[in-house]
């Protein structure tokens, strides 16, 4: 037969009807599997697909557990009593009335064979615990067997283990004796209560919950009720005042934790190829049978799995605990030969995981500070692997100063696990946090590298109208740009630390693109306003082109003497605007304040050389106009010389002749000779009068 699972336990009907009542649960008959086993080496191994399988459904995940654990001597009915609980439980679960089944219905559940043959070795469990609702609660109720507990003289270390797990996966336990308490019970029930006593401390569970001592084959048909069960308890008891051997069997069982029962002998016809039906039973036994299970299953509300403080447990919370204690008991690397041994391990265990938890409780909050160490204290990974050491060392030191027992091997072996612990967790946070700084120092590198060569931009930007009004080429700038972005790539390249080859042409590659954009974007804008300042120079050519024409057509003077210096003005004006709205035209794609800066100083070239155009037309002006005042009031000999001279555009001449001031020939002839006609006509009439 396989170790983890019992077969033939599919022949219950009344259990495999409870598959029924609950919907949700799959429909897969119940049956027991093994939960602990001993292998080949002699030691315990936890079964995990069965933890899975009873105390990890979610379905049940936050109901109160009552687990109903039997103990005791093999071949003395244990699983048959189980069986007939199995039953009880069933009933109960559906709703119906208690029954321990059909007379003639074969017995079930847990193997058991009536004879000297052991059939269950480890802790057996039913795979489905029973669901039990009442006033709206609902409950889980698992159902333990258990074997070779009572082995102190063969096995004391498999002994000591299993009473502990038998404390763990109680909270009512059965201790069943046949005939009476005799000194192997005793011996076994002082053990385990000892064992559960310390265990329980280091657990935070309560050493005994409720403890039933069940006698088997009492002698006495008659007399099997509780009063009688109790006296014999007193009776019992009362013989161990005298003596400490037995100090906790006599306190616990006088005290409110325990009871007793009695059966009596079942009769023959359980004793040879039962099937451990009902109908086999003797009638007394029968009764008191179904009495005994029937008080059990109604009081399993009040049997509840708590810790000390008197709280619930949860299945998940019972498997964390069965693990933690499986892992404890296999990682001990000798056998147990006391109870005292065994708290030793307990606590000594409780401690390192206390301390486990207080140091990675302490590199978490480090963690959670690795910014402000890196960025606010600047804190380096050889400072930090330093300072995490220190903590390490210090916990260490504690634990071995808190370490109880004499066994300086186990002692120098949990000392190593947590020293492994400790040195685990602090490479993984200071390859953690030497990856951060790095991290951190790498990108404040790549940012001051970014600043650098926006610096120089900025620098360029600056000195543009300069470089441009030196006629430095685009391209000139250009390769300028690309030399100092090659020049600062190498030293970006050369500033990473804690970063590999690989890792740093990454970052370099990274980098490279922003530096291509910043240069492209001032190149492309250098180059736009580069060229929008050579077209001032042609500008400033056109116009002075358009004066000069301008100049040719007013020359000479006398020709035009009826166009004013305003006129002049307002024409010379409207040519500026003219060139600065078609210049702005040609500036498309320039920001708009370059625009309007490279407008500005088109207009402080244009501007001037009009009005020195319209400055010098307009003197020009006036003095022709003083000129022909002055050759109106002269003989007529002075002016027909100086008109001669000013029609032979000799205009200096024709000034000097007259007494006039200089003044360039500019007026037109005809307003001229008209204007000396009309003055002469008036000088002529004076001398007449």
């Amino acid at each position: 037969m396989d170790h983890q699972e019992r077969t033939g336990s599919a022949s219950i009907p009344e259990l495999q009807a409870t598959e029924g009542s609950n919907s949700d649960r799959p429909e897969k008959p119940a049956h027991a599997i093994q939960l602990v086993h001993t292998d080949e080496s002699g030691q315990l191994q936890l079964n995990e697909s069965a933890v899975q399988t009873c105390f990890l459904d979610g379905e049940i995940s936050d109901y109160p557990v009552c687990l109903i654990c039997v103990i005791g001597e093999k071949r003395r009915g244990k699983s048959f009593l189980m069986n007939y609980i199995l039953r009880a439980l069933s009933c109960q679960e559906q709703g119906l009335p208690l029954s321990l089944g059909a007379d003639d219905a074969p017995l079930s559940g847990f193997e058991w064979r009536a004879g000297i043959h052991c059939t269950t070795k480890g802790i057996w469990i039913w795979n489905k615990p029973f669901i039990l609702e009442r006033n709206g609660e609902k409950m889980a109720v698992f159902v333990l067997d258990t074997e070779g507990s009572l082995d102190i003289q063969s096995s004391r270390d498999i002994c000591l283990k299993l009473s502990a797990l038998s404390m763990i996966l109680s909270s009512y336990m059965i201790f069943n004796v046949n005939s009476n308490l005799k000194t192997t019970e005793m011996d076994y029930l002082e053990l385990y209560l000892d064992v559960a006593e310390n265990v329980g401390k280091s657990l935070d569970l309560p050493a005994l919950q409720h403890l039933n001592i069940l006698i088997r084959d009492w002698q006495d048909f008659v007399n099997c009720g509780k009063e009688d069960a109790r006296a014999y308890v007193f009776h019992e008891t009362e013989k161990l005042q005298n003596t400490l051997s037995y100090n906790l069997v006599s306190k616990t069982l006088r005290g409110p934790l325990a009871d007793c029962s009695l059966l009596p002998d079942p009769g023959r016809g359980l004793q040879v190829d039962s099937q451990g039906k009902l109908s086999e039973m003797e009638e007394d036994f029968k009764n008191l049978l179904t009495n005994y299970i029937f008080t059990l299953v109604d009081d399993v509300w009040l049997h509840r799995k708590t810790n000390r403080q008197g709280e619930n447990l949860t299945c998940p919370q019972l498997a964390r605990i069965l693990k933690r204690v499986m892992n404890i008991l296999q990682s001990a690397r000798y056998n147990f030969n006391s109870p005292l041994q065994m708290f030793f391990t307990f606590e000594n265990h409780k401690n390192m995981e206390k301390l486990k938890m207080q140091f990675q409780k302490d590199v978490w909050k480090m963690s959670q500070e690795t910014d402000s160490l890196i960025i606010d204290q600047n804190v380096t990974p050889s400072q930090m692997a330093s300072r995490i050491n220190q903590r390490a060392t210090g916990f260490l030191l504690e634990f071995e100063q808190s370490l109880q027992g004499d066994d300086t091997q186990e002692k120098e072996r949990l000392v190593n696990e947590l020293k492994s612990y400790a040195s685990e967790h602090q490479q993984e946070f200071s390859k953690d946090y030497s990856q951060k700084f790095y991290e951190f120092q790498n990108q404040k590198s790549t940012e001051n590298f970014k600043e650098e060569f926006q610096t120089q931009i900025t620098i360029k930007e600056c000195k543009k109208v300069s470089l441009i009004k030196k006629d430095t080429h685009p391209f000139i700038i250009q390769n300028e740009l690309s030399n100092i972005a090659k020049k600062l790539l190498a030293d970006y390249k050369e500033s990473l630390e804690g970063i590999d080859d690989q890792q740093k042409q990454r970052l370099l590659n990274e980098l490279k693109p922003d530096f291509l954009q910043k240069k492209e974007m001032f190149c492309e804008k250098y180059n736009k306003i580069f060229f929008a300042w050579k077209s001032i120079d042609t500008t400033k050519r056109k116009f002075k082109n358009f004066l000069d024409n301008m100049e040719e057509e007013l020359s000479p003077i006398w020709k035009n003497l009826m166009k004013s210096p305003s006129l002049i003005q307002s024409k010379i004006n409207d040519t500026v605007n003219d060139y600065l709205v078609d210049f702005l035209r040609s500036l498309e794609g320039i920001e708009a304040q370059e625009q309007r800066f490279i407008k500005d100083e088109l207009e402080r070239c244009l501007i001037p050389l009009g009005k020195e155009f319209c400055d010098k037309y307009s003197s020009d002006y006036n003095s022709l106009l003083k000129l022909i005042a002055k050759i109106a009031s002269g003989s007529l000999v002075v002016v027909a010389k100086a008109v001669k001279l000013i029609i032979k555009n000799k205009t200096a001449v024709a000034q000097a002749v007259a007494g006039a001031p200089v003044l360039p020939l500019t007026i037109g002839v005809a307003v001229i000779v008209g204007a000396i006609v009309v003055l002469r006509k008036n000088y002529a009439n004076k001398r007449t009068q």
